[in-house]
């Protein structure tokens, strides 16, 4: 993966300072005036011929501090600035390409967008961004968020770091101590102060972690929280994956039998407890842990807080498949088992239970072959089937047969709406609603 360094220069005069990222300061450089030269000198690995390095600079700013170098209030040494600071990077061979480009001051929205442009055009597709943000206008934070996840959407861009060196906290310190030498009859400490270069990349992983977890609040779609997760939390970044991905292709008989939600759960509890885990990520969890609350290991409610799932996430024909399918499951586990859930044969006796409920000829058409393949009885199958016809009241019938009847919304949907007057997405969510909350009291669902 190439390398790519972007940096912006301003155009004020700059003090020379020792910068340092360790907090033990075993790194600490020799003097300089300029945080690229710093960033750049301490990277492990050197910039090959590959790596770019961008220098964005108004017109002022390429004057007084990258051809030349601001001294004081007007005075310009020429030869002194960046350039000749990145020159000798060079020579050393520490990097290979460097170049600067020039931008507006950005005093306007007009300026901002060019600003925009000129930065995005130099990211290449797959780039590992260093990001250096120490000597931009005042507005370049707010760009330098929005650039991030521009470019990461559209060039599919990793954010290695993204770099501010805080002057301030060295000339502050430096202050300080010369305060307390004062005071204890000492001259002066006049070297350069010690400033940190801080990696702000923590609240851009932040903003990863608030836009993976909205996506799965909101849509229920859990594939940016899994990728995020995978390389750090791969057992979490599977379960809630194979969860949300069971919900969204109807699996419910792995929701019902298989998924470990209970030890997903325990996942989530373990990550909220990890002490490499920002603390601003921990609430974050916590909502993602609220929202399978209502799920179980091993347990048919799945089933039913699958299709609350569906119609809060708007994923109506997944929660249509939901409600049948559970309502056919409580019958056969009602009268069977759970052990019975995937026969077929259970299934289709239910289902003929649910639907003949209020008819006068309760009669179930057997498929003889399918019996004799699983190595049932056909007497064991009819007195199965009476028991759920007895279990099967007429308005759990009703209500079975508005939702899968001819004349059910569940073939509207199936079918595209190919079909005479076929409903509207709202009034078809409207009928899911109202159906699940017309059964769940008549099969005693919370």
């Amino acid at each position: 993966m190439a390398r790519t360094f972007i940096s912006f220069l301003g155009a004020i005069s700059y003090q020379a300072t020792r910068y340092y990222q360790q907090p033990d300061r075993s790194d600490l450089g020799d003097p300089m005036y300029y945080v690229q030269e710093a960033i750049l000198s301490a990277q492990g690995e050197p910039w090959g011929p590959d790596d770019k390095i961008w220098i964005f600079t108004t017109k002022e700013a390429r004057k007084t501090n990258y051809e030349g170098r601001l001294a004081g209030k007007s005075e310009v040494l020429p030869g002194e600035g960046l350039k000749s600071a990145l020159q000798r990077l060079q020579e050393n061979s520490r990097i290979a390409h460097f170049e600067s480009v020039e931008i507006p001051n950005g005093y306007s929205t007009e300026e901002m967008w060019t600003v925009f442009e000129r930065v995005f055009k130099k990211l290449r597709p797959g780039d590992e961004l260093h990001l250096d943000v120490t000597f931009g206008f005042r507005s370049l934070p707010m760009l330098a968020t929005i650039l991030v996840n521009y470019a990461r959407t559209l060039k599919q861009i990793r954010v290695k770091a993204i770099y501010y060196g805080v002057f301030e906290a060295g000339r502050q310190e430096r202050i300080a101590e010369n305060e307390k030498r004062k005071a204890l009859g000492l001259p002066e400490n006049s070297d350069p102060a010690e400033s940190p270069i801080i990696d702000l990349n923590v609240f851009s992983e932040l903003q990863d972690w608030t836009y993976a977890a909205q996506t799965f609040l909101d849509a229920g779609n859990s594939s940016a929280l899994s990728r995020l997760t995978q390389d750090k939390h791969p057992g979490f970044s599977a379960g809630i994956l194979g969860f949300s991905q069971a919900i969204l292709t109807c699996r419910g008989a792995d929701l019902v039998q298989t998924e470990d939600i209970d030890g997903l759960k325990n996942q989530i509890g373990e990550l909220g407890q990890d002490s490499g885990l920002q603390a601003q990520l921990r609430p974050l969890l916590e909502k993602v842990g609220e929202k399978i609350g209502p799920f179980r290991s091993g347990t048919l409610q799945n089933g039913f807080a699958a299709v609350q799932w569906c119609i809060d996430h708007g994923m109506v024909q997944q929660g249509i498949t939901f409600l049948q399918e559970t309502v056919v499951s409580w019958v056969v586990e009602s009268v069977v088992g759970r052990s019975e859930l995937n026969n077929p044969v259970y299934r289709f006796a239910a289902n003929g239970a649910l639907n003949l409920a209020l008819s006068a000829d309760k009669t179930l058409q057997v498929h003889k072959e399918d019996i004799k393949s699983l190595g049932m009885e056909e007497s064991e199958i009819r007195t199965s089937y009476q028991k759920m016809c007895d279990l099967v009241t007429p308005a759990l019938s009703r209500k079975y047969k508005n939702l899968t009847g001819h004349k059910g919304f569940r073939n509207d949907i199936n079918h595209c709406g190919f079909r005479d007057a076929p409903l509207s997405p709202a009034k078809l969510k409207e009928n899911l609603e109202r159906l699940f909350t017309q059964i769940k009291p008549l099969l005693h669902v919370d």
